[in-house]
């Protein structure tokens, strides 16, 4: 029943009078894929994937005096779902808020990915495939009960901050930043507007008690650094965590990536490492994206997991709206 309900609410406001969606915008992006993935035992398993497919609506209200009310709704879609009923994993929540917006930056309430996750800028190369860096570090979180801000620009350099309270979530959370988030970011990510990207992440609080994408640690801490100019980028990435699983183990993690471009064809590669205890796990991924045109484009990628023993072929298709 809720997701039919949700169904029909984007469908009204895909067709609602073109007066009624002034400030309103209906997005998403369909992203499926046919991926072999093999083992070192001679396994092979051969699937059609959606990777990360959503749906949208964003928009604004000028509210006069130099403040706008600013709100997001998301959900991922299981475009591959093969169940009749489409079952009960078929749309799941992605970043949806609602918030004020004006000269002294943005205030969201609701559902949101962590400062930290966003100091990442672009240096995922392969993001929502199966080398998306949440596979091989922690700190990818999108978190409900949030009330997160986003500072004005200073210079180049903007804050962004969030807490979430632990009101739901785990016993004895009841503050209003049981667990915080915070992230200076300088620069631009697609090395558009700036030669270079800095990114420099924290989480804090009770992370020990709360499990995070990647397990319970005391403190996570993120630093991406990045380079690019014309057809070409490479970004660094270093991720620390201390006391992981509530044990005495930190987690080190780091990560280089880079792309070149030739016409429509952009070459991509990708270099995890990490380390926790006497456990260690490398990672290489590259690939080739071909854009057709602005919203619709096409790639192959093979990666491979070194100590799992674990590789992968897709070839997949990725169509914006």
């Amino acid at each position: 029943m809720k997701k039919n309900a949700i169904a029909l609410a984007v469908a009204a406001a895909m067709t609602a009078p073109a007066a009624a969606l002034a400030d309103v915008t209906v997005y998403g992006k369909a992203h499926l894929a046919v991926n072999n993935a093999s083992g070192d035992d001679s396994s092979e398993a051969v699937s059609v994937e959606s990777r990360a497919s959503r749906v949208g609506v964003k928009g604004s209200e000028d509210l006069g005096n130099g403040l706008t009310a600013v709100y997001k709704m998301e959900w991922d879609v299981n475009m591959e779902d093969h169940t009749a009923d489409g079952g009960a994993d078929n749309l799941k929540s992605r970043n949806q808020y609602a918030g004020l917006a004006g000269g002294f930056g943005t205030v969201l309430l609701g559902r949101h990915d962590t400062p930290l996750k966003m100091a990442q800028g672009k240096f995922d190369q392969f993001n929502d495939t199966t080398s998306d860096i949440k596979h091989t570090i922690p700190g990818e979180d999108r978190v409900g009960n949030v009330v997160a801000y986003v500072s004005p620009s200073f210079g180049p350099a903007k804050v962004v901050a969030a807490a979430w309270q632990g009101e739901n979530q785990y016993d004895g959370g009841d503050g209003f930043a049981d667990i915080y988030s915070v992230a200076l970011m300088a620069g631009d990510k697609k090395f558009k507007k700036s030669p270079y990207y800095v990114g420099v992440g924290y989480n804090g609080g009770d992370t020990d008690t709360v499990a995070l994408k990647g397990g319970t640690y005391d403190s996570l801490v993120r630093i991406v650094g990045g380079f690019g100019m014309g057809n070409f980028g490479v970004n660094g990435l270093y991720t620390t965590a201390s006391d992981v699983g509530g044990g005495d183990e930190d987690f080190d993690g780091f990560g280089l990536s880079g792309y070149f471009k030739m016409g429509a064809n952009k070459l991509k590669a990708q270099y995890m490492d990490t380390e926790m205890g006497e456990m260690e796990e490398s990672q290489v991924s590259v690939g080739v994206d071909h854009t057709f045109t602005k919203r619709t484009s096409a790639y192959a990628m093979f990666d491979t997991f070194d100590e799992a023993d674990v590789s992968n072929i897709s070839v997949g298709l990725v169509h914006k709206f």
